[in-house]
């Protein structure tokens, strides 16, 4: 009987023990549930934390490609700027903070495929007025961009084998003499163009004469002479004029083409060849 008592009580022991131990890995499991669950939110929100400070650096990044964008721009190397009112050709002229002041000295610094920028002006003198073009540019000017010969000079011979364009200007009183000519004749007041392509966009042509008293030479193009390909576009011309002398005849008071030309919009008012001219 004894003997059976303390096997009962040696049974009962052992089924408490074995409770204890099931409830302790039951309360043991639920922290590390509980655990898991409390790193996965630290875990998210880091993670946003994160991703915002990405975002931060993407933005910052922008924002440096954004000013890097501006400072090309401002300064650009195939890009040069003329101001002839506050300009100065000591100047790099690669922004428009630091200008060069005349049309030669940009088309000095300038490679092929440059564009020239030029500020509103009267561009007049030696160094803009009577220059050969010997690159292929993209010369833009501004709402008031003129370039004067002052009845003095022509403006622009432009060589063979060029591409070339001239957009927002002006040019007035363009005026060639026998002495300014390289040929046995003389070419565009204006604009001489050789074997060339020339793009003309929305530029005025306004008092260019080709007028000398000489019977040795003939005159081609009172503005414009032209044998290469050229096109005009959105342009104006007013009162340019070609006049001969003896019996030498002239050609195209405007215009004088042989090569290719197309017109495109344009305006011309009181062209004019006289005495032994054609064209108008």
């Amino acid at each position: 009987m004894k003997k059976y008592k303390i096997l009962l009580i040696i049974s009962i022991i052992t089924i408490l023990l074995s409770l204890s131990a099931v409830s302790a890995v039951d309360l043991n499991d639920e922290p590390v549930n509980i655990e898991n669950d409390n790193t996965h939110r630290i875990l998210s929100e880091n993670s946003l934390l994160n991703d915002d400070s990405i975002d931060e650096s993407i933005g910052d990044s922008n924002l440096n490609s954004n000013e890097l964008n501006a400072n090309n721009l401002l300064s650009n190397d195939n890009e040069i700027y003329v101001d002839i009112n506050n300009g100065d050709d000591s100047n790099d002229g690669k922004s428009l903070d630091n200008p060069v002041k005349s049309f030669e000295k940009a088309m000095n610094l300038s490679g092929d495929n440059y564009t020239i920028h030029l500020s509103d002006g009267d561009y007049t003198g030696l160094e803009n007025t009577g220059i050969r073009i010997n690159k292929s540019l993209n010369i833009v000017g501004n709402e008031n961009t003129t370039f004067n010969g002052l009845n003095e000079n022509h403006i622009f011979i432009i060589e063979d084998g060029l591409t070339d364009s001239f957009k927002n200007i002006s040019f007035i009183n363009g005026c060639k003499n026998p002495a300014q000519s390289d040929s046995k004749n003389v070419y565009g007041g204006a604009l001489e163009i050789k074997n060339s392509y020339v793009n003309i966009d929305n530029c005025k042509f306004v008092n260019n004469l080709l007028d000398f008293d000489s019977e040795e030479k003939y005159k081609y193009g009172g503005a414009i002479s032209n044998i290469g390909d050229l096109t005009i576009s959105n342009s104006y011309f007013y009162n340019n004029s070609i006049i001969s002398y003896g019996n030498k005849i002239s050609f195209g008071g405007a215009i004088y083409n042989k090569g290719n030309l197309t017109v495109k919009n344009s305006s011309f008012i009181e062209s004019k060849g006289e005495k032994y001219t054609y064209g108008a």
